[in-house]
């Protein structure tokens, strides 16, 4: 849903209702999904992550919108901790990205790409993953760049999502922008471009992403995707106003 057109309905409907209603979050197991798009919509925007280092993993949760560990080589305690939680979706090191799968994590990520489409295209229209589509969960693989020029580096990461960029002749970073949804440490599936790899001195390892929840659960009414809420009473609503978190006033169709 378009968050400026999102808050233009909001600010319509408070200036027609002046009452709010209070709802027990039980009965609605949308509610938090339809605050999260509200108070979040933004995160559909650029997040900035700093994964300059060649010997450090940078763990990233979407759900804090931010890295909640960065773990060096060799710091085995702190690398079993935190790969052995769900508190993070993706890892980054350099070019390389990890999900909460596989050898890397005990979480339900895993990689999807399709080298046919590119998200400069298809962003705004594209919400869905074939339904025989390939998902890759993280292996082991070698040789990475180890710095120094030398290529003897075994990592555990996601062989899909490495197919983000590659280094070319020139050794600049050439990135494809193609179609890629990953699930993060649940399995709930999100759109994702990493989109931005130098900064502006050219220096690699600053990585910009894009990425948004993809809303599989059909609503009342069975649109997948749908805001429709039931109330209370077991009704099924379309039209109604938010006033703050937790607080709705539906809308009469007449």
């Amino acid at each position: 849903m378009n968050i400026f057109f999102t808050f233009l309905n909001f600010i319509f409907c408070a200036l027609l209702m002046s009452s709010d209603v209070d709802f027990n979050q039980q009965k609605f197991d949308r509610l938090d999904k339809i605050e999260y798009t509200i108070f979040n919509g933004n995160r559909d925007t650029e997040t900035y992550i700093d994964a300059t280092s060649f010997g450090a993993w940078n763990y990233f949760s979407f759900e804090t919108n931010s890295v909640v560990a960065t773990v060096l080589d060799g710091a085995t305690d702190d690398i079993n901790n935190i790969e052995a939680s769900l508190d993070w979706d993706l890892a980054f090191r350099r070019n390389h990205i990890k999900t909460n799968s596989g050898l890397s994590g005990p979480g339900q990520g895993g990689g999807y790409v399709d080298v046919s489409k590119t998200w400069t295209e298809h962003w705004q229209t594209l919400d869905s993953v074939p339904e025989d589509a390939t998902w890759l969960e993280d292996e082991e693989w070698c040789c990475a760049y180890a710095g120094g020029g030398v290529f003897n580096l075994t990592l555990n990461s996601n062989l899909a999502l490495a197919e983000w960029g590659a280094f070319g002749t020139s050794a600049g970073f050439g990135i494809n922008n193609y179609v890629m949804f990953v699930k993060d440490a649940d399995g709930e599936l999100v759109k994702f471009w990493p989109y931005n790899y130098y900064n502006s001195t050219s220096n690699g390892g600053h990585i910009e992403i894009r990425y948004d929840y993809v809303d599989l659960e059909p609503d009342c009414t069975g649109v997948v995707g749908g805001d429709s809420i039931y109330d209370d009473c077991g009704e099924c609503w379309t039209p109604y106003c938010y006033f703050g978190q937790g607080n709705f006033q539906f809308l009469s169709e007449d």
